[in-house]
């Protein structure tokens, strides 16, 4: 609202104190219901449509561009009393619904932006009845529908009464109508104009106070916030004391208590070495005793075997000689095979892994 009045302020303020641009239009027989202002100018001559809404033409045909602020009266019926009166128009496609005011007299009013040329419009009474004013010219639309006529143009024109702005001899004749609206039109952008000034003025100091209010409740998370991480920085700094000499104390009983498996271990290992090594040399000892007497029958059986191969050979030569030798060759044999066979296998398989160790320290 407040861009519209700022926007606007500097063209009514001129056709406040410019006759030449100010004219009204009076709908015939609805002089006392509907006065128009309209405004010189407005859109560029490219401008066909307004919102997308092909914009209305003159009596001739012509398009007429730009827009006029236009008072629409709901003069007080006889014996009728009505709580509220909005009125709807083509210039929105009989879709919006613009709420008029009651004035001191009992009519209900409106200035209303429009674009030139002529408008249907109807009143909404009370919310729910849609009627066209009886004070006021109508027509009737393509589909049967009454609607009150208004037409808004600032180009004369046959329809348009015409005004005469000074008599015969000279004077001077004021617009009053014309004048009256303008005025009306000034005084109400006014109005809102100060009004909006002090909407915005408490506006802008309810945000200032909201703002305020807002970083009070912040500054207080804020200390809230501080205190809590102060104490949480304490705590932790606390807890970094703690781990690091309970880290240390834990290191200290791990290495004393490796230290006393590593002399246990040392101990054992002792204890292990000496038992296997032990056991090695008297496992030894009886395999090289077993060995020394494989050694001695083995060359008895190789000399025996070398003199029976002789004797063997001159079996054939000398029978007598033959005999005598195989004779003392049998009970040599005979001995020396019983030794052999009195001879048992390696007791050792050089396996310690059933090798049971005693390995707890010995007791003082």
């Amino acid at each position: 609202m407040s861009n519209l009045v700022t926007k606007l302020l500097p063209v009514l303020f001129y056709l406040a104190f410019s006759d030449t641009v100010l004219s009204l239009r009076s709908v015939p027989g609805s002089a006392q219901c509907i006065k128009v202002v309209q405004l010189r100018g407005g859109a560029s001559p490219q401008a066909a449509t307004t919102n997308g809404v092909p914009m209305p033409k003159s009596a001739s045909g012509r398009d007429l561009q730009g827009t006029a602020f236009t008072k629409i009266v709901y003069k007080k019926i006889s014996g009728e009393i009505h709580k509220s009166v909005e009125v709807v128009g083509s210039w929105s496609r009989f879709k919006t619904r613009n709420a008029m005011t009651k004035n001191k007299d009992g009519d209900f009013e409106i200035i209303i932006e429009l674009p030139r040329g002529q408008h249907e419009m109807k009143f909404v009474v009370d919310g729910t009845e849609w009627r066209c004013h009886p004070g006021m010219e109508t027509t009737t639309d393509s589909q049967g529908n009454m609607n009150n006529v208004i037409f808004v143009d600032n180009i004369p024109g046959a329809k348009q009464t015409e005004r005469k702005f000074m008599t015969s001899d000279g004077v001077y004749v004021a617009s009053k109508d014309s004048l009256e609206i303008a005025r009306d039109v000034v005084s109400r952008l006014e109005q809102e104009r100060q009004v909006a000034q002090e909407k915005l003025a408490k506006a802008h100091s309810q945000f200032i106070d909201t703002l305020k209010s807002e970083l009070n409740s912040g500054l207080v998370a804020l200390n809230k916030s501080k205190l809590a991480v102060n104490a949480f920085q304490e705590q932790g700094n606390k807890g970094l004391v703690t781990i690091k000499a309970a880290g240390e104390a834990k290191i200290t009983e791990i290495r004393t208590h490796m230290e006393k498996i590593r002399d246990i271990l040392d101990q054992k290992e002792k204890i292990a070495i000496k038992a296997v090594t032990e056991n090695m040399q008297q496992r030894i000892a009886v395999l090289e005793k077993e060995i020394a007497r494989y050694g001695v029958v083995g060359p008895e059986l190789q000399e025996l075997i070398d003199d029976t191969n002789k004797a063997l050979q001159s079996s054939s030569t000398d029978s007598t000689a033959f005999a005598n030798k195989a004779n003392a060759l049998v009970s040599k044999i005979e001995t020396v095979t019983s030794k052999a066979a009195a001879l048992t296998p390696p007791t050792d398989d050089a396996d310690f892994e059933h090798l049971q160790l005693n390995l707890l320290p010995p007791q003082n």
